[in-house]
């Protein structure tokens, strides 16, 4: 078959060889057109899917971010009516009059306490505890706590005021927010022997500090919460204070006796 081919175009004129390349030339240029806009096809195709793919995931992105501030917002919400409940019931013990049930406020204060660990958590799973801190003899002692404290630590755990995180908020007077605590100089493995490991310190004036402990890193919205309760927990410590001194001064009125004055 092969010879046969051969002897034919042995025979076969000049011209005919030329134009049988041309022939091939124009069917390979023509399957080579085809080809490319095959390829081309393809390519767009798989850019459009490119696409779809990245505006999935923006849109993906998008409603995480968009479902993250609905909670912050509901979380706020919550916040905002907490706070307007404890005011109400500040009021209702009398702390507008200077008549204060110090039995109610330290119960009111436990509550405080107590809120601000629930408020603070705007995702599921999250884990925190709240502790207040009072200021007594060149230390603190844990006066309220939230769940996650063990019993035993009410009134009876203490930290040092020149050696803790919490004693340095006290001491400068300044909110302190740490990511991981082993990484501060004046955290010790006494202070803490759990899995907690972020803190937020915030200072009650003179009374003492509340602490955040969370086991992951805390959001600037946690820390603007836990200013919003340490202020309404501060407002209820001066007017105890307000009327401790109200009260000594009655006393000393009523126990006043002219007669004995110069």
């Amino acid at each position: 078959m092969v010879e046969i081919i051969t002897a034919v175009l042995d025979k076969s004129p000049p011209w005919l060889h030329i134009i049988s390349s041309l022939i091939l030339i124009g069917i390979l240029l023509i399957i080579a057109y085809f080809v490319f806009i095959a390829a081309k096809r393809y390519a767009d195709n798989v850019n459009k899917e490119n696409k779809i793919i990245s505006l999935q995931s923006e849109n993906s992105k998008l409603e995480k971010k968009n479902s993250e501030l609905e909670s912050i917002n509901e979380q706020f919400l919550v916040v905002l009516s907490n706070a307007k409940n404890l005011m109400q019931l500040l009021h209702s013990h009398g702390i507008d009059t200077g008549l204060i049930d110090e039995q109610l406020t330290e119960k009111t204060i436990q509550r405080v306490v107590e809120t601000l660990a629930a408020d603070i958590k705007y995702t599921i799973g999250e884990k925190h505890r709240v502790g207040f801190w009072m200021d007594l003899e060149d230390s603190l002692f844990l006066a309220h706590a939230s769940a996650g404290f063990p019993l035993d630590y009410v009134f009876q755990r203490r930290l040092d005021i020149h050696h803790s995180i919490a004693g340095r908020c006290h001491r400068k007077q300044e909110v302190i927010k740490i990511d991981d605590v082993k990484k501060d100089p004046d955290w010790r493995n006494s202070d803490s022997e759990s899995s907690y490991s972020a803190l937020i310190c915030i200072p009650i004036k003179d009374w003492g500090v509340i602490t955040i402990d969370a086991k992951e890193k805390m959001s600037n919205n946690t820390l603007q919460v836990g200013l919003l309760y340490c202020s309404i927990l501060a407002n209820i410590l001066d007017h105890i204070r307000l009327s401790n001194r109200l009260a000594s001064s009655v006393d000393a009125q009523e126990n006043f006796d002219p007669i004995f004055q110069p």
